[in-house]
């Protein structure tokens, strides 16, 4: 779904789809929707004409949803009526008629249409948050927040943001209410924790009520969060465990044995799985699928020691299994099963993972990623069977997805078909970290399965800070920082939660690599475009504008995403928010290729986060398949209409970054060197090309340093003194200089004669072959 998309309605499809199919053979462009499958295809493959009953009235109704998500309103209307036709009580078809009148901007009868529901049943609680919007959408919001209330204390499945937006609600309707929206945010807090926007919101509140000591104690706590998570220490656990979502079967198996049944329990049969997920440097969760419901069962052994088992009671089909306190960078065995047919297990499958190293060893961490793979198809089975093959033994330590993981409706059959069975023995023995692209749809009743499906971190169990949310989250492997951000249905918002909770969590990491990824490129000339603000509802630009500044401030290295069905990949980048006419060539921090064996790696200031030291923007969306584009982005160095996927292979200072193609082939590649890792690139041809610094000293310094560097062939050079931030101090000296080796002396003023203050420093390098830098400290 491209939600900027006006779609013909299916009257006109036929024409289009020749047409389309006929710029296909010629591999002229992708689909209507540029990168994503008709919608029609959806609904052809629905087929409610070919079923009869109450079969038929769900797939109506199923079809009906699909056209209301693509505002094609009057046709979803149609067949809501022909779903009441054949089966007038059919569950959910009420409510969706109800969400159809808000859609179509008629909040008060949406509202009528919900009160109908709520009277025939006084807990429909979808109903009743339903009506809490179409209130709001009247102006009506005291009354919004009390539906809303009333829904947040009996969901299953609440976070951070609905207490924000209730209290939000609260605070427009005047100050009379603000002292319930603080009431309403503290319980937020006594839920989740100290989450960030809930401490942000609190704060901001406590400012228009008058207390400023208080509002000051609230960002008081939030530094102190901060600050906890720097130090890597864990987190109290606030949020609560998830609910089963298993659905009602037959006889429980377990249950039938204990109460003393002659009958033998039913075999049960894995039909999912296992698949690992949510895992640290100390835990994991292992997930899996039953056909009938029994109590889930793991044995754990490390080396050759006996296997522990692991006993979770409750008879369920869905399984899931938190192991904790296990040690980091080990390998253990495990194998899955159940404790219903004897005392020792019946095993249904046997693996192995290794735990994240524990956050801080510079050791070699492997990264593979997949963007828009939903397609389970051979052209999805050879990008991933070339990875295998060039991958050999090498374990992961991560495998990510970047959104539209299984076309076309994100439902449980389309991630059986795109992920489970397609990533079988990968899934078994390896982390997969989702994000959420459109495709994943999650309006329900009918589509809700991602979050039911996958299991995220939210209490920053696995590094970084709590988001007490599924859509947003992060976690470290070792040395670097992984941050996930909801392009797709979070608030995007600078004041909106996920990007307040991402403030705190890039300030507390500690790390020094650090990369975000999300599904909606910031740049893009793919088969979306991100300088058109239509275009999948501006969510390219909004994270472009909103987001983009905040990975800039906080120092971020890269940023993945998908959606466009290509691979392009950026110049190092700093400064770009706007569309690319606006892009500048001081933009650029390095404008070289950051290929090995080319013109040289990206370089960047400092070992750590430094602000505005720039970042590479990459997007696959070629996993699965490809569609045409323009591919003239200008801050993109490297466009591939090809399928494929991308390795990251990170060591100490030096992050590598390879696109390979469906044979198996690195068809772009680039390098970032970091710090004290500039000095001595590991490609021999980089060294003998690229002048480098060689030595400061003293360092650190108090009145005066002599800078030394090597100019390995005569050319120009510029050598500056540049703070954390990448501004410039001082302009040492610039020009055409010899081979060999020069010394140049800074006394520890800026270009405008001051002296510094004490602090961090870097030396600067700038010729035509390359960057390099060298970080020092001036004393008092």
């Amino acid at each position: 779904m491209t939600g900027s998309d006006r779609r013909p309605s299916r009257r006109n499809v036929s024409s289009v789809l020749c047409s389309v199919l006929f710029g296909l053979s010629f591999g002229l462009l992708g689909s209507p929707a540029g990168a994503h499958p008709p919608i029609e295809d959806a609904l052809r493959r629905l087929a409610p004409e070919a079923l009869t009953g109450t079969a038929a009235a769900r797939a109506y109704l199923e079809r009906g949803e699909l056209e209301r998500l693509e505002r094609e309103w009057d046709l979803a209307l149609a067949d809501y009526t022909r779903a009441e036709a054949l089966a007038p009580s059919l569950p959910g078809l009420d409510l969706a008629r109800a969400e159809l009148l808000l859609d179509r901007g008629q909040p008060a009868t949406c509202e009528a249409a919900a009160d109908g529901i709520v009277a025939r049943d006084a807990n429909a609680l979808r109903a009743i948050e339903l009506r809490a919007r179409a209130r709001a959408a009247q102006g009506m919001l005291g009354e919004a927040a009390r539906d809303y209330d009333r829904w947040i204390h009996a969901a299953a499945r609440v976070t951070p943001d609905d207490f924000i937006r209730r209290a939000r609600w609260l605070e427009a309707a005047g100050p009379a209410y603000l002292d319930e929206a603080l009431r309403g945010i503290d319980a937020g807090i006594t839920r989740f924790g100290p989450i960030a926007g809930l401490l942000i919101e609190a704060s901001e509140i406590e400012s228009r009520l008058g207390h400023f000591a208080e509002s000051r104690a609230r960002l008081d706590r939030l530094d102190e969060e901060i600050a906890r998570v720097r130090r890597h220490e864990p987190a109290p656990q606030r949020v609560p465990q998830r609910a089963s979502t298993a659905a009602p079967r037959a006889p429980v198996t377990t249950a039938a044995r204990a109460a003393g049944s002659s009958d033998p329990p039913t075999q049960p049969v894995l039909t999912r799985g296992p698949y690992l997920q949510a895992g640290g440097s100390s835990r994991i969760v292992i997930r899996w699928r039953t056909d009938v419901p029994c109590d889930s069962r793991v044995e754990l052994a490390l080396d050759d020691n006996p296997s522990i088992p692991v006993l979770v009671p409750g008879d369920v089909t869905d399984h899931e299994v938190e192991l904790t306190d296990l040690g980091p960078a080990m390998e253990y065995k495990y194998s899955i099963g159940t404790t219903c047919c004897d005392v020792t297990g019946i095993t249904f499958a046997s693996s192995s993972f290794v735990t994240a190293p524990a956050p801080g060893p510079m050791g070699p961490t492997r990264v593979w990623l997949l963007g828009d793979s939903g397609f389970p198809t051979p052209d999805l089975a050879r990008v991933r069977d070339a990875f295998l093959h060039w991958n050999g033994v090498h374990r992961l330590d991560a495998f990510l997805m970047l959104g539209d993981n299984a076309y076309n409706n994100g439902t449980d059959s389309d991630y059986q078909a795109a992920v489970f069975n397609m990533f079988p023995t990968l899934l078994a023995q390896h982390v997969l970290w989702p994000t959420r692209g459109n495709h994943d749809l999650l309006y329900a009743p009918l589509f809700s399965d991602y979050y039911d499906i996958f299991s995220m971190p939210t209490a920053g169990e696995c590094g970084g800070m709590p988001s007490a949310s599924e859509a947003y989250y992060s976690f470290d492997i070792g040395h670097v920082h992984f941050v996930c951000l909801d392009s797709e249905g979070s608030d995007r918002t600078r004041s909106g939660p996920m990007l307040r909770w991402l403030e705190s969590d890039l300030a507390a990491s500690s790390q020094p690599w650090n990369i975000a990824f999300w599904h909606h490129p910031p740049y893009s000339k793919g088969s979306h475009d991100s300088d058109n603000p239509i275009d999948s509802d501006g969510r390219m630009r909004d994270m472009r504008q909103v987001a983009g500044g905040i990975l800039d401030s906080a120092g971020v290295d890269l940023m993945i995403s998908g959606h466009s069905h290509s691979y392009e990949r950026s110049y190092l980048l700093r400064g770009h928010y706007g569309v690319s006419a606006t892009l500048t060539s001081a933009m650029k921090v390095d404008s070289l290729a950051g290929r090995i064996g080319g013109t040289g790696p990206y370089h960047k200031f400092g070992e750590g986060r430094t602000p505005l030291d720039g970042i590479v923007y990459t997007v696959l969306g070629s996993s699965s398949s490809v569609h045409f584009g323009t591919m003239n982005h200008p801050v993109m160095i490297s466009s591939l209409l090809s399928l494929g996927s991308i390795v990251l292979d990170i060591e100490g200072l030096r992050l590598d970054a390879r696109f390979l193609n469906d044979q198996g082939v690195a068809l772009d590649s680039f390098a970032i060197f970091k710090g004290a890792a500039l000095a001595a690139p590991r490609d021999a041809r980089v060294a003998d090309l690229a002048p480098r610094l060689r030595s400061i000293a003293p360092n650190p310094m108090r009145a005066a340093s002599s800078i030394v560097y090597v100019m390995p062939r005569a050319g120009d050079a510029r050598i500056s003194v540049v703070d954390p931030a990448g501004r410039r101090v001082r302009l040492l000296e610039s020009g055409r200089r010899a081979a060999g080796a020069h010394t140049i002396a800074w006394d520890g003023r800026r270009d405008s004669g001051h002296r510094v203050t004490p602090g961090v420093y870097f030396a600067l390098l700038e010729s035509g072959a390359g960057r390099s830098s060298a970080r020092f400290a001036v004393l008092e």
